[in-house]
């Protein structure tokens, strides 16, 4: 327990230095889960579902969903995304399918995975999961505001191509962000847009500085916190991988 208690709070305070620094970049440089929707989201080369076939409404999903388990949570004082809700479930831990009701949530985390982490992005080309549904990324997204990097556009730049909006991942672009000079608050900073711009509107701000201000020192200061992000989450993935690899071809388990 002392242990688990350790990582723990190791991980509590990883998430809130890099919520500090970098906001919901924490979904596209930290989040080793959303490696598995970007992952089938990459898979096609051209998207069977257009991102206009898509209803924009779509995007308040994930607070609907924050809001209802928060509630939810507090009510009944357990875990309701984990216990009915989490698409990874399918992957990491679930109930025993002994009982009825034990069977209802293993049937709920496969078909969430199956639709929302495979077969949508696959569909799509986008992280559907991340940006569709999640609560985490939702509640990382009121998180933007607190920090100060962020995606801005350069309206004397843009050509209105719309190719950031296609190309966008977690839907955080329309073509109000195209006026505003803003994505929407669900913007991951993941830096997509920004690499498929081919006017190079679009680019890393940091605020409060002039919009002209040096764009490569600013794209330089977010990415030295995102990749020591992705740095330390990944050594610690890749350190557990080989740990158990090595328990399986010393022992016969990984365990």
């Amino acid at each position: 327990p002392s242990a688990a208690h350790g990582a723990f709070t190791v991980m509590f305070f990883i998430w809130v230095g890099a919520s500090l620094a970098i906001g919901r970049g924490w979904c596209s440089w930290g989040c080793f889960y959303g490696g598995w929707d970007e992952l089938f989201s990459r898979l096609r080369k051209k998207p069977v579902i257009q991102h206009k076939q898509i209803d924009r409404r779509w995007i308040y999903l994930p607070f609907a969903v924050l809001l209802a388990i928060v509630l939810l949570s507090a009510a009944t004082l357990s875990p309701i995304y984990c216990e009915w809700l989490c698409p990874f479930k399918a992957l990491t831990e679930f109930p025993a399918p002994v009982s009825l009701l034990a069977t209802l949530q293993v049937v709920i985390f496969a078909a969430l995975f199956l639709g929302l982490v495979i077969a949508l992005p696959l569909l799509t080309r986008r992280r559907v999961q991340c940006g569709l549904f999640c609560p985490f990324g939702a509640m990382q997204s009121f998180l933007n505001k607190i920090n100060i990097f962020e995606v801005r556009i350069d309206p004397d730049k843009c050509s209105h191509c719309q190719r950031c909006i296609r190309e966008c991942p977690t839907f955080s672009l329309d073509e109000g962000s195209l006026s505003s000079g803003k994505p929407l608050i669900t913007c991951a900073k993941c830096g997509k847009c920004i690499d498929d711009c081919p006017k190079g509107a679009v680019k890393y701000h940091i605020k409060g500085t002039s919009l002209t201000a040096s764009p490569a020192a600013a794209r330089a200061l977010y990415l030295v916190p995102a990749f020591l992000l992705m740095g330390l989450i990944g050594a610690g993935i890749a350190g557990q991988g080989l740990y158990r690899l090595l328990k399986l071809i010393t022992t016969g388990s990984m365990l």
